[in-house]
């Protein structure tokens, strides 16, 4: 039972030195999620949109927060990039936003009345592949 144990300690310790030289050598974890300055510009095709929930009581009160990642052709966030955010019913706030250091901007929708609410998002002028609909019941 001794060797066994002393067996599995040895390659648990062999395994976590491995991993430890890779991530170490192989370059900072960070460089994966957060945004860099030098970027690039905006990419329609990966960049985000993020809706929770998405069915909303429309009383004005209720609210769905949305997330909008900033990415460019990498998949990489891009900083300080202004966006712009518009819906087809209901009210955003803010309707316009600068990104944070990972790409990132949030928002909220609420609404008076029952409907669908199209999201759509352009960033640095350039209109986002991806909407989403938020519904308000």
């Amino acid at each position: 039972m001794d060797r066994k144990l002393l067996s599995l300690s040895a390659l648990f310790i062999l395994s976590f030195v491995a991993f430890v030289s890779f991530v170490l050598f192989q370059g900072p974890i960070g460089r994966f999620t957060r945004a860099t300055a030098q970027a690039g510009s905006v990419s329609a095709d990966t960049s985000l949109v993020f809706a929770w929930p998405l069915t909303v009581k429309a009383d004005g009160r209720a609210k769905s927060d949305i997330t909008i990642f900033v990415r460019n052709t990498d998949g990489k966030g891009i900083a300080e990039k202004n966006v712009s955010i518009s819906t087809t019913h209901g009210k955003l706030t803010p309707d316009t936003a600068i990104s944070n250091n990972e790409g990132e901007v949030s928002a909220t929708i609420t609404a008076d009345s029952p409907g669908i609410a199209k999201i759509e998002v352009i960033g640095d002028n350039i209109s986002f592949s991806r909407s989403i609909t938020v519904k308000f019941e």
